[in-house]
């Protein structure tokens, strides 16, 4: 017999440069920003208090969140094991090892029909699923509500914080970071295959 777990799904979009925008961020600024939020989710969320890598390599590892005020379901102090991909110049995914929920950052361009000129977005996407909470009940709907209010915030706080980053030059600094961190990997790989040879 199965069980009646309740899942919802809520994805929001939002066009990152707007119309007139005299402050434009580049797919470049803003990947280097989502990419951030891998490995320190607490950085966008303030429901976030702190995170810790556990294992894994640059672009799949497993975090553990540290959950601060404000989260929709989950009580403050609670921990959450993810298991995190980030798929280059497109997403970061984490999913809750315990339940399967999961949590997409999406970086995508899109144009109207007959339109040659594509923009350049961002989608925050939720894919909940608790065993503890009965489709279609009071407490259920709340969360629907909550999440729905939760990805549209989130999304437009991502851009605003990403631009105030590029603005502060951490987006810069991270980047530089990254930069270090892929070629001592890539060093660490070549060493290795010239052992093994």
């Amino acid at each position: 017999m199965g069980s009646m777990a309740f899942e919802f799904n809520i994805a929001f979009t939002s066009e990152v440069n707007k119309p007139g925008s005299t402050d434009p961020l580049s797919p470049a600024e803003l990947w280097q920003g989502i990419k951030r939020g891998g490995r320190n989710p607490n950085d966008f969320a303030d429901y976030v208090a702190s995170c810790e890598v556990l294992s894994g390599r640059r672009k799949e590892f497993r975090r553990r969140l540290t959950i601060a005020d404000g989260a929709v379901h989950t009580a403050k102090g609670k921990h959450l094991d993810q298991d995190v991909l980030i798929a280059d110049n497109l997403h970061v995914s984490a999913t809750t090892v315990d339940t399967g929920a999961k949590s997409t950052w999406l970086l995508s361009y899109a144009a109207g029909d007959g339109d040659d000129h594509t923009d350049l977005y961002l989608t925050a996407m939720y894919e909940l699923k608790l065993a503890d909470i009965l489709p279609g009940s009071p407490e259920a709907k709340e969360i629907e509500v909550n999440y729905t209010t939760l990805a549209r915030g989130a999304c437009h706080d991502a851009v605003a914080k990403i631009r105030s980053w590029r603005d502060e030059g951490r987006l810069q600094m991270w980047k530089e970071e990254d930069r270090a961190l892929d070629a001592a990997v890539e060093h660490e790989i070549s060493h290795e295959g010239k052992l093994v040879k």
